[in-house]
C-alpha cells in the first residue's frame, strides 16, 4: 500500500516480467516499485534526483533489460528520463518545442 501523501493518487502500474509491479505517483511525483506480496522494494523521489530536476506529474514507467527505469514526467523538467537502480541518471530529454509528455515507450526492448 502506499504512503498516504496528499494529493498523491497513483497514474499507472506496470507489471514487470518478474511479478513485481511499478507504480507512478502521478502528482505526487514518486515511483513505487511492489514485490509480488504488496512490500515496497524501490522508490525514486525528488529528493533522489539532481538538483534542476522538477518532477510534476509521473506518468509512464518502463523496466529496461538492464534494470533501468524510463519515467515520462508531464509538464516537469525533463519531460523524459532515465535512472539506474541506485537512482543515477543515464539521460534525460527536454524539448519545449514538443510540449508535454504524458507518455514514452521506447521501442526495440525485448
Amino acid at each position: 500500500m502506499l504512503p498516504p501523501r496528499k494529493n498523491a493518487g497513483a497514474n499507472g502500474g506496470f507489471r514487470l516480467p518478474n511479478g513485481n509491479t511499478i507504480v507512478t505517483g502521478g502528482y505526487g511525483a514518486e515511483v513505487y516499485e511492489f514485490d509480488t506480496g504488496a512490500h515496497i522494494i524501490w522508490t525514486l523521489t525528488q529528493a533522489d534526483l539532481p538538483a534542476g530536476f522538477k518532477l510534476h506529474y509521473l506518468g509512464t514507467a518502463q523496466r529496461l533489460a538492464n534494470g533501468d527505469t524510463v519515467l515520462s514526467n508531464f509538464l516537469g523538467e525533463p519531460s523524459v528520463f532515465e535512472v539506474t537502480p541506485d537512482k543515477r541518471v543515464v539521460w534525460q530529454y527536454q524539448n519545449d518545442k514538443i510540449g508535454p509528455v504524458s507518455a514514452c515507450m521506447l521501442l526495440g526492448e525485448n
